[in-house]
């Protein structure tokens, strides 16, 4: 039998459905109100020590070295040792690089740290003439900046193209634009931005050369809080004794499912919604702290601010605001997008999403993949999703009851990778019942249901979010 997204076989679910509270609802009510925290009842317990609990991940760095620019917003590059734009490379708008010769690029700040000795880098879609066009052209770093703020580098470029000619003796030039107007120091229709990149493309060292000092990059520590959550439910004693219309047996049992599936419902809107905070609060006499969890929702905005997206055109945004129209174009984009970080070896996510998006979203497909409904589990277990398969890899959209049952959600969806998502439980305060709490004078019994737990969000840029999709264009 196949896995549920990499979680627990569902050849074993019902022997492993009562190890957990959370994993029990779950297996009762499958398709109820809180799917994504019922999918991660299904992975091993990691609990924590800790109220504040910390993990620490590593990302794969991309190749790419963002360049910058200079005084008045010119060009990076000039002369080799010499940081102002003058002599062989000015802020005119012709300049010839010469092959075999070394020169400067200066970089976002601590960039160059990426770069080694001897790395070849392509600078790519450099401006060249005074117009819109491009050019393309390599480089061997020879020297690295020791606050990472700029390399140094030989220009190896064959600007003829000539089939079989090597570097030795090349007098070659590549033309530049090392202007302003290029670079992003005035809103012309020249101005192509300032994001432009070296791409590192391979390393080339000499015969009994010794070796370049190496590349280490120090995994990253984030951190989230434990959230206490209390559901209470209670009964008099002689409601205790009677029995209902529709049972005999009363209404005890009824009363725990309902708080059961309420206190379910709380924790999986944290995941989702929450925000880390941490107060001291008055109570009892006492002065102790309340905290509350960060939700994968504010783990996207925190993404974005880090990276200072705040347009949905930028490859780095994860929380877009749709607000409106949406075509296939704009979501094929969206779920390269979404595929560009995963955990799975299938290329699988989920999305939890309303009824209202998914309903737009097929008509936005409108045939142009196949969509297949079915349900992933056993005869007693089934959880019911709709697979589209794209180019980037394979989505099973589920419909959230909470997004549907809410207007300011049922057009909006939430794209986990669920296996970059964890539950970590208090010690022993993972959800469960605790029996009497009423005071022993008292007439009536009272029961709760209690967890103490948080959510760990790996890699946060694996999920996507899209709100508000409100009709295909």
């Amino acid at each position: 039998m196949a896995t549920l997204l990499g979680l627990t076989q569902t050849d074993n679910l019902a022997s492993h459905a009562s190890l957990s509270a959370r994993r029990k609802v779950f297996y009762a009510f499958p398709n109820g109100s809180a799917p994504m925290t019922g999918l991660l009842s299904m992975a091993d317990t990691d609990s924590t020590d800790k109220a504040e609990f910390g993990w620490y991940h590593k990302r794969d760095q991309d190749m790419r070295v963002v360049l910058g620019t200079g005084t008045g917003g010119h060009g990076p590059f000039s002369p080799t040792g010499q940081t102002t734009y003058h002599g062989d490379t000015t802020s005119t708008t012709s300049e010839d690089l010469v092959n075999g010769t070394v020169y400067r690029a200066q970089t976002g700040a601590a960039l160059a740290n990426k770069l080694r000795v001897n790395n070849i880098v392509l600078f790519k879609d450099i401006p060249t003439g005074t117009s819109t066009a491009v050019c393309d052209f390599q480089g061997q770093v020879t020297e690295i900046a020791s606050n990472g703020n700029y390399f140094e580098f030989k220009l190896i470029n064959n600007a003829t193209v000539v089939a079989g000619a090597d570097d030795g003796g090349r007098v070659g030039t590549q033309n530049i634009n090392n202007n302003g107007a290029r670079w992003g120091d005035d809103s012309s229709a020249q101005n192509t931005s300032d994001n432009r990149a070296a791409i590192i493309v391979g390393s080339a060292n000499p015969e009994g050369g010794s070796s370049q000092s190496g590349v280490w990059n120090t995994p990253e520590l984030t951190s989230n809080y434990t959230q206490i959550f209390k559901t209470p439910f209670s009964s008099t004693g002689t409601s205790l004794q009677e029995g209902m219309i529709w049972s005999d047996t009363g209404h005890y049992k009824d009363k725990a499912w309902e708080a059961m599936r309420t206190h379910a419902k709380e924790i999986e809107l944290a995941a989702i919604f929450g925000i880390k905070t941490k107060t001291d609060i008055t109570h009892d006499g006492l002065t102790t702290p309340q905290r509350t969890m960060n939700g994968v929702l504010n783990y996207l905005r925190e993404w974005d601010n880090s990276k200072s997206a705040t347009v949905n055109t930028d490859d780095n945004k994860r929380y877009l605001d749709i607000n409106g129209t949406m075509n296939y174009v704009q979501f094929e984009d969206y779920m390269g997008r979404l595929f560009t970080v995963t955990n799975d070896k299938n290329f699988e996510k989920i999305c939890f999403c309303g009824s209202g998006f998914l309903q737009v979203l097929n008509r936005i497909i409108d045939s142009k993949v196949d969509i297949r409904t079915t349900m992933l589990g056993d005869e007693s277990f089934k959880f019911r999703v709709a697979e589209v398969t794209t180019m980037h890899g394979t989505v099973f959209f589920h419909t959230h009851p909470l997004f549907s049952q809410t207007s300011e959600f049922k057009n909006s969806a939430l794209f986990v990778d669920i296996n970059n998502l964890k539950i970590r439980p208090l010690n022993n305060r993972d959800t469960h019942i605790q029996e009497n709490i009423q005071a022993n004078d008292v007439d009536y019994r009272k029961d709760q249901y209690l967890s103490e737990l948080g959510i760990e969000n790996i890699l946060p840029e694996s999920h996507l979010f899209m709100g508000n999709v409100t009709a295909a264009a």
